[in-house]
């Protein structure tokens, strides 16, 4: 589990991420909570897939503020830190390999 956070705009060369734009927005098979947010999000598995979780996190202007993977499975939870973010409407690109979720969370 390795997260960044930057104040520059970030070119990744994940293969990950590299196929994005062609995966459709499926069924979230993920919940972030709580929401709003303090310090820390949650984000839970809703399905048994084991996988590995690339996570991308863009403000409300589309700038990626935060980045990182964690590995997937039912139940899973991960515990991703947002104490450095501005307060603010934030999205969560969640994806592995053959879909991508989006969802939005608020950051006070």
């Amino acid at each position: 589990m390795n997260y960044q956070t930057s104040d520059e705009d970030i070119v990744l060369d994940s293969t990950l991420f590299v196929t994005l734009p062609e995966l459709p927005v499926t069924v979230v098979e993920r919940m972030i909570y709580p929401v709003p947010a303090v310090d820390a999000i949650t984000i839970t598995s809703l399905v048994g897939v084991a996988d590995t979780i690339g996570l991308r996190f863009l403000n409300a202007t589309g700038r990626l503020v935060l980045w990182g993977s964690y590995s997937n499975g039912l139940g899973s939870q991960e515990l991703v830190d947002i104490s450095k973010l501005s307060p603010g409407l934030y999205y969560a690109e969640l994806a592995t390999r053959s879909k991508r979720s989006v969802q939005r969370f608020v950051k006070e």
